[in-house]
């Protein structure tokens, strides 16, 4: 989404001049797009200029000169055996299928 520099976003569902803070409106907080995002429409838009060249349409794929943002590396955090163990017989506590399913 654009920033367009409104302090409030959201319907109003006022008529007419109001408070936005008494109604209750959030205040607008830009934030950058996220990493995956980029990395998505990236390749969206890297698939679609790749189709364009090979219909012709233009000579290259200005994407391919872009970089995507680093992907990082996946970040596991296991339950510890006790944790697991606590897991497993709550689930069984609320029945046996759901201990056998956990």
């Amino acid at each position: 989404m654009c920033c367009d520099g409104k302090p409030f976003v959201g319907k109003h569902k006022a008529d007419g001049e109001h408070d936005c803070v008494a109604a209750g409106y959030v205040a607008h907080e830009c934030k950058p797009m996220a990493a995956s995002t980029v990395r998505q429409l990236h390749s969206i838009i890297g698939s679609v200029l790749n189709a364009a060249v090979r219909w012709e349409w233009i000579e290259s794929n200005p994407a391919k000169n872009a970089q995507r943002p680093k992907l990082r590396p996946p970040d596991p955090q296991p339950p510890t055996p006790a944790d697991a163990a606590r897991l497993v017989e709550a689930a069984f506590e609320l029945g046996e299928d759901w201990g056998t399913l956990v």
